[in-house]
């Protein structure tokens, strides 16, 4: 966990390019050397063709035309929310609603290094299904925190 804390963000392609942007401009201010010379200059053509070709539109319209949407359902058993957002907490109650049989499993945690109960996912949701009266009977939250007892 702590290791995906920190080395995930130099999986970011951009991030990785911007930290050897400045590796680079270091050994360039250093040595003087042709070659980081180069390096440095595609280095700065690979940021500056990523950041003006809509590259992320291009895959997320892939991805949307490939994706099902249905407005309307005959039946639903089980509602599966993933945390980080207030909206599908409030569209799981709005299905939790019309479909008076349908479980609800809220997947949360917390993705912080430092955990406390204050800035828990799960927590959180507790209390929005609390405050707009779901029946918490119906409703499951799974994570890997000890003190959530439901």
């Amino acid at each position: 966990f702590f290791v995906s804390k920190i080395l995930g963000p130099l999986l970011n392609p951009t991030n990785f390019l911007f930290l050897l942007l400045m590796i680079l401009f270091l050994l360039y201010y250093k040595n003087k050397k042709k070659i980081i010379f180069k390096l440095l200059t595609v280095n700065i053509l690979l940021l500056m063709l990523i950041s003006f070709l809509p590259i992320g539109n291009i895959g997320l319209k892939y991805l949307e035309n490939n994706f099902i949407y249905k407005k309307h359902y005959k039946n639903i058993d089980n509602i599966i929310v993933l945390s980080g957002s207030n909206y599908r907490l409030i569209e799981s109650v709005k299905l939790g609603n019309k479909f008076k049989n349908a479980k609800v499993y809220y997947i949360g945690g917390n993705a912080y290094l430092i955990k406390k109960k204050i800035n828990d996912e799960v927590s959180k949701a507790k209390k929005i299904y609390e405050d707009l009266n779901f029946d918490m009977t119906r409703v499951k939250f799974v994570g890997r925190l000890h003190f959530i007892q439901h």
